[in-house]
């Protein structure tokens, strides 16, 4: 449920609920109706799709919709519509006509917070945003909130904490890589350590967030758009999610370390699968560094060798700056 597509992912992950989309040689298709359940009126245009995949569709004006896959999904089905919250089936079985009662949602309370100044400006709020969301990479750069007027951003000095919802699904053109995703934010926060906003200090501790999204292809994808998509999804968040979920992560070039030390992902890493789903709930038992791709791991280890004194922060400089590279936090 985390966007794919930054080579540099800097996130804190508390508890990871996650799918992964298993294809086979046979078809799928789902159908339904989707209603208001306040007055079982049929809603038109709200968006049906397995969740982190191309693969979707409308309801009509009838609020039906049919999804005919040509391969089989296992990611959960997503329904979303504006002023609506967003319904969201875990397994969904093609024998099942479903009937998808959709609540709207209440926007009082967010008028209210429009009015609110928090102590933290709305610029900053933004930027610190973007760069924890999109990321501040070459692809996360090229991103472009199509609807920040639907985001609605808190600060709480107390928590010290960023707090991100939004009355709609964000729309997310991603130029880089070829995409227009539609993001339906359940839950963002980032967490600092220390905050000094005239002095524009932000020191994070870690980044939590849980949603789903959908992606559309804005135009035929060449070789070069496809190369990069392979690229951005080696070493992104959904990649390191995989091999972990099977315990395989060193036969998929990934190293995990606690400061300099490499450790067993066993003894710092609980997996349980989540009962009536495909889902795995993953929790990290203290914060941990994740490298991805050997070279880069023989690079680190000659740093750390000459530079014995400084260790803990030459480490986390040196891996901030190091590409395919995610810092987990408990």
């Amino acid at each position: 449920m985390i966007g794919i597509f930054k080579n540099t992912i800097k996130l804190s992950i508390l508890v990871v609920i996650f799918c992964f989309a298993s294809c086979f040689s046979f078809s799928q298709i789902l159908k339904g109706i989707v209603l208001d359940a306040h007055t079982n009126s049929p809603i038109e245009s709200a968006s049906v799709y397995f969740d982190n995949t191309t693969i979707g569709t409308s309801t009509n004006n009838k609020g039906e919709f049919i999804i005919d896959s040509p391969i089989f999904v296992t990611s959960p089905l997503v329904i979303s519509v504006i002023a609506y919250d967003s319904y969201i089936i875990d397994n969904p079985n093609s024998d099942i006509a479903y009937k998808i009662l959709l609540i709207e949602k209440n926007s009082e309370l967010d008028d209210v917070l429009l009015t609110y100044f928090d102590g933290m400006s709305k610029d900053i709020k933004f930027a610190q945003f973007r760069a924890q969301f999109l990321g501040t990479t070459e692809n996360g750069l090229s991103c472009k909130i199509n609807n920040e007027d639907d985001l609605l951003l808190r600060f709480n000095k107390e928590t010290n904490q960023l707090k991100a919802t939004s009355k709609n699904p964000m729309v997310v053109t991603n130029n880089s890589l070829n995409y227009e995703i539609k993001i339906d934010i359940n839950e963002f926060v980032i967490h600092y350590n220390y905050v000094n906003i005239e002095l524009s200090i932000f020191k994070i501790e870690s980044v939590f967030y849980k949603g789903t999204s959908f992606y559309k292809t804005l135009d035929q994808a060449n070789k070069t758009i496809k190369k990069q998509r392979k690229r951005a999804y080696k070493g992104s968040v959904l990649h390191f999610m995989r091999p972990l979920a099977t315990d395989n992560l060193n036969n998929d070039d990934y190293q995990l370390f606690s400061r300099e030390f490499l450790i067993d992902q066993s003894r710092y890493i609980s997996l349980k699968k989540v009962e009536e789903s495909n889902s795995i709930d993953v929790k990290m038992k203290l914060p941990l560094f994740v490298l991805y791709n050997n070279d880069l791991q023989t690079d680190l280890n000659k740093h750390i060798q000459k530079n014995k004194r400084e260790k803990d922060s030459l480490l986390h400089e040196r891996l901030q700056k190091l590409p395919d590279t995610f810092d987990i936090s408990t």
